[in-house]
Formats: structure tokens, sequence, C-alpha cells
């Protein structure tokens, strides 16, 4: 895997700007980079996290009430923190400030609720390029992705497959992707009738993983 960073980064959606921003700025302590104006009313605010960027999406226009994805904690290291606090931001994701090292990030860390762990190890380490770290983990670059066995996730995509939900930048930026998307697609192993098709995006040489953190409102 040709990573364009050694940090994989990741984004959200909200209609709740100034609750998040107060969360992100002052409770998390991430800084502020810059507003870029993705269309269709959304503005994005573009937040340092270690290394990688977390991109927060404001609508204008009312998200919808969807169920969370399998992206289930944002894990941040800070350093000078000697225990884990565990964190909700305004719209319930699960946000965890953690020691630098614990459980191996130095970054940041995404946990992920899978409904096979078997078929996910075989999609981030084989498809992606990733490599295998400790217990149910996968790492790429300096970020940690923990996979968990969660058998409600199956049900979960079956359902949110048949959902437009908003696009999304996240999560790792990758060199040369139309090249190396054919390649993936030829090794990644699609169990069941119900997995969506995929096909090759229309990009250049670079592009980014779509990815949500969650895509909707409480």
């Amino acid at each position: 895997m040709d990573l364009a960073k050694q940090h994989l980064d990741i984004g959200l959606y909200t209609n709740r700007r100034e609750e998040q921003l107060a969360f992100w700025q002052g409770e998390v302590g991430l800084e502020f980079d810059h507003v870029g104006k993705l269309g269709g009313g959304i503005h994005q605010l573009r937040h340092h996290m270690n290394g990688s960027i977390l991109k927060i999406n404001h609508a204008r226009d009312l998200l919808p009430n969807l169920d969370p994805s399998g992206y289930r904690r944002l894990l941040v290291a800070r350093p000078g923190l000697g225990t884990v606090r565990n964190l909700k931001d305004p719209d319930g994701n699960s946000v965890d400030l953690v020691p630098p090292g614990h459980h191996g990030i130095v970054g940041i860390g995404i946990e992920i609720a899978v409904s096979d762990l078997a078929a996910a190890k075989a999609f981030w380490g084989g498809a992606m390029q990733f490599k295998a770290g400790d217990g149910d983990t996968v790492v790429a670059g300096d970020t940690v992705l923990n996979l968990r066995l969660n058998v409600d996730q199956r049900r979960m995509t079956r359902r949110l497959s048949a959902i437009a939900i908003p696009p999304c930048r996240s999560i790792s930026a990758i060199w040369n992707m139309r090249a190396y998307w054919r390649v993936a697609a030829a090794r990644a192993t699609r169990p069941g009738p119900s997995a969506p098709p995929h096909a090759i995006p229309s990009c250049g040489t670079r592009t980014v993983i779509g990815s949500r953190f969650r895509s909707g409102r409480n």
C-alpha cells in the first residue's frame, strides 16, 4: 500500500457546528486548520489530530437519522494523559483520549465493528495491504484499526446498503488509486449475495477511500 501519508484521516457529518467545534477544540484539544467548501451546503472544518486530519463536515440541510456505521470509536493519543478518558461528542460518537502507546496507539486508533473477523482481516490485510497488528488489530501507517466482532453488524450493513448516505471523504489517501483499485477488487472477498457491487471510482492519481464515522443525528 503506497499511502500518501502515514496517518489515516476520519470524517463525520453533523448539523451541530458550534457544539462540535467546542468539543473537538476545547475538550479534545485539536488545532483548527481551515474550512473547505464541498458543495451542496457542506463545509468541511479540518483539524490536526496527531498527523491525521479530523474532517467535520457541517451540513446545511437536516441529516437523516441513521444508525451508526461500523466505525464505533475514535481513540486519540494525548501526551501527558495518565488514564483513558471516555467521551461522547455532541452527536453521540464515542471518543477516547488515551495515553500515547495505549494498545500501540501513538496517533489515532479506530474501533470497527465487523460481522466476520476472518473476512475483515482478509480485506484490510489482503485487499488493502495493511499490516497485521497484535490480536484483532490492523495497522495502517501509524493508525491502529481495532476490529471488534459484532454479529448484529451484518444486519445493519445490509440495511444501510439500501440507503443513500451523504458523500464523505475519509479514511485514507492513496496514490495511483485507479491502478490500485483494480488490484484491491481482484483480491477482495465479498461473502454472500447481499454485498453491494463495487465500481472503479472516477478519480485522478490521488483519492480517498470513503467511510463514515456517523452520518446522522440523534
